[in-house]
């Protein structure tokens, strides 16, 4: 904990608590969870302090990233970017959003499985806390037999535990249905 190295540094450091880079710095560990409290900012599983100035922030063994009221769009397997963060993240498993967040993805098949809560192709692991799912091209979102849903436009609507809307949704329907 509070260790590692940096690419100014020939040798390692140790006993650091918190983190600071003065332009658009990347901070990598692995299998953490990751938790962003303003642009740029926020605090990784092992490190005890803060980090602030890191625009990359890459997770090499499928880290959680947490963040509130975002805009998040995946641009490829466990990778892309977040409203808070000036650059990408990658290695991201899972995705949760404090606040109701936005997730976007492109030509994906979608799976509600709790309240703004489920998996979606590009993420290995799962996200919560999207109260708002929006596919760019022609997304499938599926949820349990049951659900309620509302179409209010082209591709656009509601459905039973998602908070907010979807949108971009070309198909959809229970997971059982054939």
């Amino acid at each position: 904990m509070n260790a590692g190295s940096t690419a100014n540094l020939s040798g390692t450091f140790a006993g650091v608590a918190d983190l600071s880079d003065t332009g658009a710095g990347t901070l990598r560990d692995s299998g953490s969870t990751w938790t962003l409290i303003g642009p740029n900012t926020g605090s990784v599983t092992n490190l005890s302090g803060t980090f602030a100035g890191m625009a990359n922030l890459i997770d090499t063994a499928g880290g959680t990233l947490k963040a509130g009221g975002s805009t998040w769009t995946l641009t490829g397997k466990d990778t892309g970017k977040v409203t808070s963060l000036g650059g990408s993240f990658a290695g991201m498993k899972n995705l949760i959003d404090t606040r109701g967040g936005t997730l976007k993805n492109t030509n994906a098949t979608w799976s509600l499985t709790g309240p703004n809560a489920g998996s979606v192709t590009n993420l290995s692991g799962t996200f919560a806390g999207m109260a708002n799912l929006s596919d760019t091209a022609a997304g499938t979102l599926q949820y349990p037999p049951g659900s309620t849903w509302s179409l209010t436009g082209l591709n656009t609507g509601s459905v039973t535990n998602l908070s907010g809307t979807f949108a971009g949704m070309r198909n959809v329907g229970d997971e059982d249905a054939t």
